[in-house]
């Protein structure tokens, strides 16, 4: 062999090892996981009304895969983001806390799992809503579940049963409430958690600048925006819900200040005279409902700390002032409920206290409920809120921070923020406004989310 010969061998060899790690690389099948994430993601609007286990089920899914798909890219860099350390760290914090709980399995049952709905929001916004394709999907087969589901509420109310009802011999009303096509009577507060979400496109895109430079209503897109707030309006009204009738009330309010500072005052007069006129035809078109809805409520309010709702507020801060650092442990309530409710424990106990922030005081103490509160208005929507010139334009944006901004009202008698049937669509809503605002033009800093 000649020294040339033996040069070119020695430098030929070195060639085959680095090729054989890039040929392993491009045969990750990422892009394979990430269809099967974006497909059980377009299964969750229906499912958030027809079965809520197996809403829970694509949301672990996906958390899951999310994971899997993060190691074999090698890329944890969406762990630097401060609401998602800030969510790990809680959810560490509700583990350790169990321990010490007086039924340490039950709290574990809640604790451990709470992790899944912190991957599954990454997972929304960094693999599969921030894909335009993807997330256009996903909103077309929201906005056909959501009137689905009103259309077959309505024609339960009116005829006794709906198509979908019929098919799953679901009851018509549960203690005065309809429950549509989902299993119990919740279908008013899940049209809340998710509706906005449709219609506020729908009501914004019906507004646009004539070549004046003026805003007027484009009259077809104005009578589809109508038509689809008559039906919402309708349906929460006649759900018998009455917190998901205030919440939409107030949904609609926001709505129209956003209006107000983008397209003009009298667009927001027009929009809120609207929504005023159809609650009055549907307050006499049902009577009793207008008792359930109206003079209900109002007497509610009136004695509210004599009412079940009231009594379970004042029971869970009273668990809270009693363990004021640490709280009673992940859902405890229950337990220790006959010990603190002052009117009828017998009936009103419950596994919860009806309130978010009461929930986390009594259950977690002081260091949970400024965790919470630090997670969801320090670094999601404070977060949000700072691109509000840049996003208030666009109307999937401005629905999606509207049901936020209505989930987190502190004064309402809202369902526990661990049930996977609300948990769910909450945290849906928290990865698909990460994902539109990571769209932004700018530079992004590592961990300043």
């Amino acid at each position: 062999m000649t020294t040339q010969q033996a040069t070119t061998k020695k430098k030929a060899a070195p060639a085959k090892k680095v090729a054989r790690p890039a040929k392993k690389i491009t045969t990750l099948p990422t892009d394979r996981l990430g269809n099967v994430m974006a497909w059980l993601t377009c299964l969750l609007p229906p499912m958030f009304f027809l079965s809520h286990a197996v809403a829970d089920i694509c949301c672990s899914v996906i958390a899951l895969l999310f994971l899997v798909e993060s190691y074999w890219r090698r890329d944890w860099q969406w762990c630097q983001q401060l609401w998602v350390k800030v969510g790990m760290g809680i959810w560490a914090y509700m583990v350790l806390r169990s321990f010490g709980a007086y039924d340490v399995c039950y709290a574990l049952s809640i604790s451990l799992p709470f992790i899944r709905f912190i991957v599954f929001a990454v997972a929304l916004q960094k693999r599969v809503l921030c894909v335009p394709l993807f997330s256009e999907r996903v909103f077309k087969y929201l906005t056909i579940s959501t009137i689905i589901a009103l259309l077959e509420t309505l024609s339960q109310y009116a005829f006794g049963h709906g198509v979908i009802s019929l098919l799953l011999d679901r009851p018509r009303f549960v203690s005065g409430r309809m429950s549509g096509p989902m299993s119990e009577a919740r279908i008013g507060i899940m049209l809340t958690y998710v509706g906005f979400i449709m219609l506020v496109p729908y009501i914004t895109r019906a507004m646009v600048y004539g070549k004046d430079h003026k805003p007027y209503w484009d009259t077809p897109r104005a009578l589809l925006a109508t038509l689809l707030s008559l039906l919402f309006v309708t349906t929460i009204f006649v759900s018998g819900e009455r917190m998901a009738f205030i919440l939409t009330s107030m949904g609609y309010g926001l709505l129209s200040l956003s209006i107000w500072r983008t397209v003009g005052k009298w667009l927001a007069l027009v929009g809120l005279l609207k929504t005023l006129s159809v609650v009055g035809v549907f307050a006499v078109a049902g009577r009793h409902m207008v008792e359930r809805q109206l003079i209900s409520t109002w007497e509610t309010l009136s004695h509210f700390f004599e009412s079940s709702y009231g009594q379970l507020w004042l029971t869970g801060i009273d668990m809270g002032l009693k363990h004021p650092i640490f709280g009673i442990g992940p859902k405890q309530f229950s337990h220790f409920c006959p010990d603190y409710m002052r009117i009828n424990p017998t009936e009103w106990c419950n596994l919860h206290a009806h309130n978010i922030y009461i929930e986390w005081f009594s259950e977690l103490g002081l260091v949970g409920l400024v965790l919470f509160i630090f997670l969801l208005w320090r670094t999601i929507v404070w977060f949000q809120l700072k691109k509000l010139p840049e996003l208030i334009s666009n109307p999937l944006w401005l629905g999606l921070m509207i049901t936020l901004l209505l989930r987190l009202f502190p004064l309402t008698a809202n369902t526990s923020f661990f049930k996977n049937w609300a948990a769910v669509p909450l945290w849906f809503v928290i990865g698909w406004l990460f994902a539109i605002s990571d769209q932004l033009p700018g530079k992004k800093v590592r961990g300043k989310r």
